[in-house]
C-alpha cells in the first residue's frame, strides 16, 4: 500500500472541454491509511464543498508552521475529504511537529482501495470535480462508510479518490 495513488498509464483525466475522459481509463488503487492535521466544517450541502473548501484551507494553512514568516508546505502533503455532511481540510503532519501546539485536531484518512481519477488545471476547473465523482461511482460501488478523497498533488493537479467495496 502507499500514502499516495499509484502512477500508471491508465489515469482517468478530465479534459480541457468539460467531459470526463471515457470510465474505462478509470484507475483502482490502493491506498495507506495517512495520518494527518486537519480542520472540520460542517458542510450538508454537498453542492457546497468548493465554499466550504475556500473557508477551511486558509483556517488550516494560518495555523502550519511557518519558514521565514511564509506557511510552509514544502513535503507535506495536502487533502480535502468530504463524508456525512463534513469537510476535512487536511496537512500530512511532518514528523516531530505536535498538534497541539498548533491547535489542529489530528485524524487518518482511512486506507483501502479507491477509484482513481486526475483533474488537470484542476483551479480552472473545478466545475468537473462533482460530474467525476458521478463517474466514478456509476462505474465502481462506493463505500459509503470512507470518504471521498481530494488529494492536491500538485498546484495543477487535483486526484480524486472514491473508495469502493
Amino acid at each position: 500500500m502507499t500514502n499516495l495513488p499509484l502512477r500508471d498509464s491508465n489515469k482517468a483525466s478530465a479534459d480541457v472541454r468539460g467531459r470526463i475522459s471515457p470510465s474505462a481509463f478509470m484507475e483502482v488503487t490502493e491506498l495507506a491509511a495517512i495520518k494527518v492535521f486537519c480542520v472540520k466544517v460542517l458542510c450538508p450541502d454537498p453542492a457546497q464543498i468548493g465554499a466550504v473548501s475556500q473557508e477551511a484551507f486558509p483556517n488550516l494553512e494560518s495555523r502550519l508552521p511557518k519558514k521565514d514568516g511564509e506557511v510552509d508546505l514544502k513535503g507535506r502533503r495536502m487533502y480535502g475529504t468530504y463524508h456525512e455532511g463534513e469537510y476535512r481540510a487536511c496537512a500530512t503532519i511532518k514528523e516531530g511537529e505536535d498538534p497541539n501546539s498548533l491547535g489542529l485536531g489530528t485524524w487518518e484518512i482511512p486506507g483501502g482501495n479507491y477509484a482513481r481519477v486526475k483533474i488537470d488545471d484542476w483551479k480552472n476547473n473545478t466545475s468537473k470535480i462533482g460530474p467525476a465523482f458521478d463517474e466514478m461511482a456509476r462505474k465502481y460501488k462506493r463505500d459509503a462508510a470512507r470518504p471521498l478523497i481530494e488529494f492536491y498533488h500538485r498546484q495543477s493537479e487535483l486526484i480524486l479518490l472514491m473508495p469502493i467495496a
